[in-house]
């Protein structure tokens, strides 16, 4: 699930000259509650876990295009130091580099260290949030907003894998909305907290990407 760096620049360019505004999460979850109006063009940038990348290659050309973008993080992945860039690597994002993003990215919780998969009794691997107890899975998200400085109005399930269980857990800890991985636009008519979203992969083509934000 990755994104060549010429293919992200062709598609923001496309967004950018094509006029698409990005929503910030505050927007979406105001629009999603029928508190504001949008833009017909709008869209909401996502990206998940963390990494070093975000920062070193898609930072610079959404500041330049003043786009607003969302990192659910794997907060217990961030590094208190700042790593060579090694695109062969796969690297996490820094303390610092965080904090300098915050300008373009709004950071919100992809578990602290729950994004992992072992193996059941069935010997099928699933979601922590799956296999671990209900307090366990508590105490991990709520580990994240800590870690966060208490930021907790969306979370994005690991694989895009919960259960009943893992919404209640969710709203308990004051998350306003939720994000699964279900390839579709998203509208109020959809729940709170399993909010679709598209995802833009690597094979994913450019006419692809242009049915999905004009839909």
């Amino acid at each position: 699930m990755i994104v060549s760096k010429e293919n992200f620049e062709k598609q923001m360019t496309y967004l950018k000259d094509n006029d698409y505004v990005t929503l910030t999460m505050q927007e979406l979850y105001l629009f999603l509650s029928n508190k504001i109006e949008i833009p017909e063009k709008s869209v909401v940038l996502t990206f998940d876990d963390g990494y070093k990348d975000n920062f070193i290659e898609a930072y610079p050309l959404l500041k330049k295009y003043d786009f607003n973008a969302v990192n659910f993080v794997i907060t217990g992945a961030i590094t208190k130091r700042v790593h060579s860039f090694n695109p062969n690597h796969l690297q996490y994002l820094s303390l610092k580099e965080l904090n300098k993003g915050s300008d373009v990215f709004d950071y919100q919780s992809h578990t602290y260290n729950y994004h992992r998969r072992e193996k059941n009794d069935q010997k099928h691997f699933e979601s922590y949030l799956y296999t671990r107890t209900n307090d366990q899975v508590y105490t991990d998200i709520k580990t994240s907003i800590h870690n966060l400085n208490n930021e907790n109005l969306a979370f994005a399930y690991p694989y895009g894998e919960y259960l009943p269980s893992t919404i209640e857990i969710v709203k308990d800890l004051g998350f306003k909305m939720a994000f699964t991985v279900e390839n579709r636009v998203a509208t109020r008519d959809d729940h709170i907290y399993e909010i679709p979203r598209y995802s833009i992969l690597y094979s994913t083509s450019f006419e692809e990407f242009k049915d999905y934000v004009s839909n």
